[in-house]
């Protein structure tokens, strides 16, 4: 009720994520009524060939300069076609200010009203023994050239809107879950958390979730922009709208439907294209005082067009200041930033990263420092076999036999090797007299063979000789953790495991210096594994043994100094330093709370990610501000020359909308621009 008061319409939103038919025929809608009003308009435009020395020669009928023939074909367009900004000027009015709507009406119905008396009074029309001026035209020029306009830009947020429902299809309408044993087909929309989903190879995957069994590879380009496949297996993540090529997979559901990353993906584009940055909101304030600052030169023009320029001549002085209201509107303005964002945040989730509001594009493009979380961040979190040396048999056959000894551990080096035999499709089996020792390692027996693998002073404490050798002291110095096996009582060989760089982590730190961008690692993790990190990483800035306390004092005390500050994290503990600065931004396989302290998510796992992201936002926001300033820079240059009786109302009309369309134009240069800029 209160927006209805304010001049506008409210409804009630599905909240399903899929694209409202209705947004969809809003261009088809919008190119009608274009073309109707052309239709009425351009026999208007027909006798206007007479004003022009090029085109003065050319035949045209007489009956269209009746003015009842003009008057015909004019009332449908102001009434009819032109109703929208009629009515939106009233609502507009009425709420206390003024919007392009009121200037449209008030330019059009004064060339309409004074047309109309004209004609049907025409004592008046030939008063001082000349020929009465007719502006009929005008206004339908005007109102015909505006639906041009928004014809363009809803074509272009139509174009957007398709791309998201192209993404809802990625969503499958059905899942089969494991049920009482069995496997049931059951519609997206009953799918509940805790769920156990089956996914076969070709298949759509419905739901974010945990790999419960299986190995698969699994194509995540649509998603987050992944350039090839990635193997899954137990323990891995996956993403509804991704696609499972090769192998067969039971998935635990913990998000369904609108909740997936998926649907979050098109929650926060649909809510981007109502999102405006904070200069779009100060050009928006500008222009609702550039709108009474319009009707008083407008008034001023009549005023002296009527006493001085014309001498009494009521239909000059009238059609200067027509001219003057209708090239003054603010269309372009409007135009400058929501499209700009449209387009960028389409770009930006083809990347695989999603921008959660526009004030995060703006925000983004500001920053001066960002600081990287470390472990989760820069690299992946999870802990992987890195280096594997085997001394008495060949490496694989040694994988598998500790792999299999660490299958039924919950420790986070155990599943290292686990995952480590599923990449090499190295199947395991299962061991028997498994004894885990918390600190030191695991005994079990394996195909008859006796299985030991752990540290290596675990491993002398049972008597087993373990030499350091180059490999293991070399892998110390770069802060892996070192795993000694020995099988059947005898070393076998040894294994480092450590938490690897996320992809692109070294050629994304290279771009964000390009950009003048100070980069800091901050970790709780060791001096050594920090320090080597960061060398790995190209950054320089390394700050080891940083409790969430200490993040979050860093933010503050870099605000204080006037730094615009973008943190980079992925879990709980993050999550109030991100919050804390100007931007949070949170990487692939968050936690929940980081995610919801983001302003900006990347969903790919490239590290190349977040340099992208940077270079949208500062694309965009340059984007932003070049239509801004043609907007307002066409105006300043059109008024003076409209004052001064050098335009006609009626090409007035038609520069203001070409103003929308430069606007427009400039925009997709940006699209195409992002693309052929990327990395």
């Amino acid at each position: 009720d209160r927006v209805a008061q304010l001049g506008f319409r409210a409804f009630m939103s599905d909240e399903s994520v899929f694209v409202q038919p209705e947004k969809r025929q809003r261009a088809d809608v919008l190119k009608f009524r274009f073309l109707l009003s052309a239709l009425f308009t351009l026999p208007l435009m027909w006798p206007m060939l007479h004003h022009f020395p090029v085109t003065s020669h050319l035949w045209v009928p007489a009956w269209l300069h009746s003015p009842w023939v003009q008057w015909l074909l004019a009332t449908p367009v102001q009434f009819w076609l032109g109703w929208p900004f009629l009515d939106g000027a009233y609502r507009s009015l009425k709420s206390g200010y003024a919007n392009m709507d009121v200037l449209v009406a008030f330019g059009t119905l004064s060339a309409y009203g004074y047309s109309h008396y004209l004609a049907f009074h025409p004592a008046a029309a030939s008063a001082g023994g000349h020929m009465p001026m007719y502006f009929f035209e005008t206004s339908a020029m005007i109102i015909t050239v505006i639906w041009f306009g928004k014809w363009l830009e809803a074509k272009a947020k139509q174009n957007v809107r398709q791309w998201m429902e192209g993404w809802t299809m990625l969503l499958p309408s059905t899942a089969r879950i494991i049920k009482n044993g069995r496997e049931e087909l059951v519609e997206t929309v009953r799918l509940r958390k805790g769920d156990k989903a089956v996914i076969r190879a070709g298949e759509m995957i419905p739901v974010d979730g945990k790999i419960m069994a299986g190995w698969a590879i699994v194509d995540e380009a649509a998603l987050t922009g992944e350039s090839r496949p990635l193997d899954k297996a137990a323990g891995d993540q996956v993403s509804a709208g991704t696609r499972l090529i090769q192998g067969e997979l039971t998935v635990r559901i913990d998000r369904a439907g609108g909740q997936t990353t998926l649907g979050q993906i098109i929650r926060s584009l649909e809510e981007t294209q109502g999102a405006k940055p904070k200069i779009q909101a100060k050009a928006d304030r500008a222009a609702a005082w550039f709108i009474p600052i319009v009707f008083g030169l407008a008034l001023a023009t009549w005023a002296y067009w009527y006493w001085v320029g014309s001498f009494g001549d009521w239909g000059t002085a009238l059609k200067h200041a027509i001219a003057v209201i209708v090239c003054a509107c603010p269309c372009a303005v409007g135009l400058a930033a929501p499209l700009s964002v449209f387009l960028s945040s389409r770009r930006a989730a083809e990347l695989g990263i999603l921008f959660r509001h526009g004030e995060a594009i703006e925000a983004l493009c500001r920053a001066d420092t960002i600081l990287l979380d470390k472990t989760g961040t820069v690299t992946r979190g999870i802990p992987a076999v890195t280096d594997l040396v085997s001394r008495t048999m060949p490496e694989t056959e040694l994988l598998f036999l500790v792999a299999s000894a660490e299958r039924s551990c919950e420790h986070p080096i155990a599943g290292a090797f686990v995952r480590e035999a599923g990449r090499n499709g190295i199947p395991l089996t299962a061991a028997e007299q498994v004894e885990e020792t918390p600190g030191g390692g695991v005994q079990a027996l394996v195909e008859g063979k006796r299985v030991i693998a752990g540290s290596r002073r675990f491993l002398i404490s049972l008597g087993i000789v373990c030499p350091k050798t180059a490999e293991t002291i070399q892998w110390e110095m770069q802060g892996k953790t070192v795993v000694y096996a020995a099988v059947n009582g005898v070393w076998a060989g040894t294994a480092a495991v450590s938490d690897s760089l996320r992809p692109g982590v070294a050629s994304a730190v290279r771009r964000l210096k390009k950009m003048g961008l100070h980069l800091s690692l901050v970790t709780g993790d060791a001096h050594k594994a920090a320090i080597y990190a960061g060398k790995q990483g190209g950054i320089d800035d390394v700050r080891a043994g940083m409790l969430p306390q200490d993040k979050l004092e860093l933010v503050r005390r870099l605000r204080q100094r006037g730094s615009v500050v973008a943190l980079v994290g992925d879990g709980i503990n993050d999550a109030p330093a991100m919050a804390a600065g100007h931007i949070g931004i949170s990487v692939r396989n968050a936690t929940d709370a980081a995610k919801e302290a983001a302003d900006v998510r990347l969903l790919r796992e490239d590290f190349n990610a977040l340099a992208d992201a940077v270079a949208i936002s500062r694309r965009t926001v340059r984007n932003i501000q070049e239509n801004l300033a043609f907007a307002f820079l066409y105006n300043a240059l059109i008024l003076p020359s409209a004052m001064s009786g050098r335009i006609e109302p009626w090409a007035a009309g038609t520069a203001m909308a070409l103003s929308s369309v430069t606007v427009v134009l400039n925009a997709l240069r940006m699209k195409r621009s992002l693309k052929r800029n990327r990395g």
